[in-house]
């Protein structure tokens, strides 16, 4: 059965440094990564070798993002079944 962890940032960008490493340390193991974020993080992780979903501009930030993390985890569990 697979496994997904959701991590959400929705800060200042403090907090996507920290993320984009242990992305970068977890892809170096072996894992599937996928970003999801605003156009911002698009942009921060543009130079790594990760797979970024951007949302539309009337999600950036804020309580829709972790709405948009649910259904995409969602609708990813849903197609793997």
């Amino acid at each position: 059965m697979s496994q997904f962890l959701v991590v959400a940032t929705a800060g200042a960008g403090g907090d996507l440094q920290p993320l984009v490493a242990a992305a970068i340390a977890l892809k170096n193991r072996g894992h599937h990564i996928r970003l999801l974020g605003d156009a911002t993080v698009g942009r921060a992780v543009a130079a790594f070798v990760i797979e970024v979903r951007t949302l539309p501009p009337e999600l950036d930030l804020g309580p829709a993002l972790f709405c948009s993390c649910l259904i995409l985890v969602s609708s990813e569990h849903n197609e793997r079944m």
